[in-house]
């Protein structure tokens, strides 16, 4: 198993090494998908090159801070797709991601600052019911690299951007459902 480059668990989830027994580093591991994912410090020290997870997060909002805490730990990690139903507090994820996908958390949208301002690389960005709240303000230093921008289920109504923060040599695409205002 430690030449594994790609892994579907389903709803399994990635469980801690028993004590006494091999917990076998998976260096070759670049792809995981799991339906009930664990991230213990444990198991982010055996996945060590992640580069991309799909994971859902079935957690009280304690825990649930607690296992994100661990992902900024994933260094190479580049995409990330979390889905969970536990409103989240605290956002933690590594600076290494391009691409980000939330669902289902209902953060407030005064926490985007902190995604916008710890993720220098993210290009895409994806919100499914990920934010709750009716107004959105971007600030200047946000989002530089951002491409795209696609967001559904909110109840997002006013979204103001004082500054230009997606540039126009690049492709901005959004989709805010709702009755929604942009100011610039």
């Amino acid at each position: 198993m430690p030449k594994l480059r790609y892994l579907n668990v389903g709803d399994l989830s990635l469980p801690d090494p028993l004590e006494g027994q091999d917990s076998s580093i998976l260096d070759n591991l670049n792809a995981l998908w799991s339906g009930d994912f664990r991230c213990t410090q444990k198991v982010v020290e055996r996945i060590p090159n992640l580069k991309k997870l799909r994971a859902t997060c079935w957690y009280s909002p304690v825990d649930l801070c607690c296992y994100l805490s661990n992902f900024a730990q994933l260094n190479k990690l580049e995409s990330l797709i979390l889905e969970g139903y536990s409103r989240l507090e605290e956002i933690t994820f590594p600076i290494s991601l391009k691409k980000l996908s939330l669902r289902g958390f209902k953060i407030s949208w005064e926490k985007m600052t902190i995604i916008g301002s710890s993720l220098p690389n993210l290009e895409v960005l994806k919100l499914g019911n990920a934010f709750g709240g009716q107004e959105w303000n971007l600030i200047e230093g946000e989002f530089l690299q951002l491409k795209v921008l696609y967001i559904w289920n909110t109840d997002l109504m006013r979204w103001e951007q004082k500054i230009s923060i997606f540039q126009t040599s690049r492709t901005f695409t959004s989709n805010v459902c709702g009755n929604w205002r942009r100011s610039l």
